[in-house]
């Protein structure tokens, strides 16, 4: 019987996914060979499950499977609200058009949303770098037996970056960061902790890894208050002008800028007086 869903997981999946695209009128030959690849990705998730199965004898398998109808249900009770939210706005379980429009399944701008100079989330944040180094560490150091856990967490961030990468306006330009990315704080926030647990075995590391993180976290600080007070240019970075305001600048006006914020805060408004005293 499994042997047989396996054989039919591709064909359902592509059809699902051709209908979900044909409403959206996302039918394109990309997206096809999209919906192409998640029947492929059905397939062998349906294959996996399979032989996890197969290794477990008859009272652990009936565990294994009372364990993924758990997550099964768990998924189908958290994405409610956003089922019932859909159904409020739009009238069916789905985006609107206008959101569905830029929508791109093979994700073409993947490599751009993540190291862009000009608008990649690791050049917004560094510390997100640290972090992702350190999910390969977790997956590196876990136990056999818990290793499915950090490679979890792995496949998290890239989906995170696939999804992003999908979407026409990747570069979330008038925004301040690559805020799409902040549905990983929590995975980010883990492989820190792992970097960290790396690192205390050796005194120059632990001393390197703290140099690097209060650089990494004053950059972001830098960051926020360029953008407050209109030290940059709001629709893209310029990471030479960026590391010598952060480094140089911010650091002389701090003082000035945090007595305006108390005394003045409406100044931050008016772009022509912030830019004036640089």
């Amino acid at each position: 019987m499994i042997n047989v869903a396996v054989a039919l997981a591709p064909v359902v999946a592509f059809l699902v996914m051709l209908s979900l695209m044909d409403s959206f009128r996302l039918v394109r030959p990309a997206s096809i060979l999209a919906a192409l690849g998640y029947g492929a990705a059905s397939a062998a998730a349906v294959l996996w499950l399979h032989q996890w199965l197969l290794r477990a004898g008859g009272q652990h398998r009936t565990r294994r499977l009372g364990a993924a109808a758990v997550g099964a249900a768990t998924f189908a009770l958290t994405f409610m609200p956003q089922a019932l939210a859909y159904l409020a706005l739009n009238g069916r379980v789905g985006p609107s058009h206008l959101v569905a429009r830029k929508m791109y399944w093979f994700s073409p701008h993947a490599l751009q949303v993540v190291g862009s100079p000009s608008h990649g989330f690791l050049i917004w944040t560094p510390l997100a770098a640290i972090a992702c180094v350190g999910l390969l560490v977790l997956v590196r150091r876990l136990p056999a037996d818990a290793r499915i856990v950090g490679i979890a967490f792995v496949v998290m961030a890239a989906i995170q970056i696939y999804i992003a990468g999908s979407v026409d306006s990747w570069t979330v330009a008038g925004a301040f960061g690559q805020r799409r990315f902040v549905a990983l704080t929590s995975v980010l926030v883990v492989g820190l902790a792992a970097v960290a647990a790396v690192a205390r075995e050796v005194r120059w590391q632990r001393v390197a890894l703290g140099v690097t993180l209060a650089a990494a976290t004053w950059w972001n600080v830098a960051l926020i208050v360029q953008f407050g007070a209109g030290m940059m240019d709001r629709q893209r970075l310029e990471p030479a002008r960026i590391a010598y305001n952060t480094f140089i600048v911010v650091p002389r006006a701090l003082p000035w800028l945090a007595w305006r914020y108390l005394t003045d805060r409406a100044s931050f408004y008016e772009s022509a007086r912030s830019l004036g005293a640089y």
